[in-house]
């Protein structure tokens, strides 16, 4: 499954070149705004549990594709806040969320996203 991704400091590029080097596909919204296939959202969290205006703006093309989400943040703002980006796409759009990562994640972040997307590749192919 296709996994696009949103970017601005470099952390959650950091961890989704993670699952690049894993063989997943991986492609950044602010190179391809348009997408045509099932895909997974990775997106940061900014502010106050915030969801970047890219991801907000991509997901009004192309949230019909979307399959689930996983977000990351800062634990610095609490766990009512932390990476809750996902929790607002994943009740807006009715998709799971995966996962929740602090900052650009840790290799067990790393494995179980992996797992989770194989996962729900294998769901969506029965």
């Amino acid at each position: 499954m296709l996994i696009v991704y949103y970017s601005k400091t470099g952390k959650v590029k950091n961890f989704v070149d993670k699952l690049a080097e894993r063989g997943f596909v991986c492609k950044c919204i602010l190179e391809h705004d348009v997408v045509n296939e099932d895909f997974v959202l990775i997106t940061p969290t900014y502010g106050y549990g915030d969801i970047p205006n890219a991801v907000e703006n991509f997901l009004e093309k192309n949230s019909s594709y979307l399959k689930a989400v996983a977000s990351s943040g800062n634990m610095i703002w609490g766990l009512h806040l932390f990476a809750r980006s996902g929790d607002k796409i994943s009740q807006k759009y009715n998709v799971p969320l995966l996962h929740k990562f602090q900052n650009h994640g840790f290799d067990s972040d790393v494995d179980i996203i992996a797992e989770r997307v194989l996962r729900l590749g294998e769901l969506d192919s029965t």
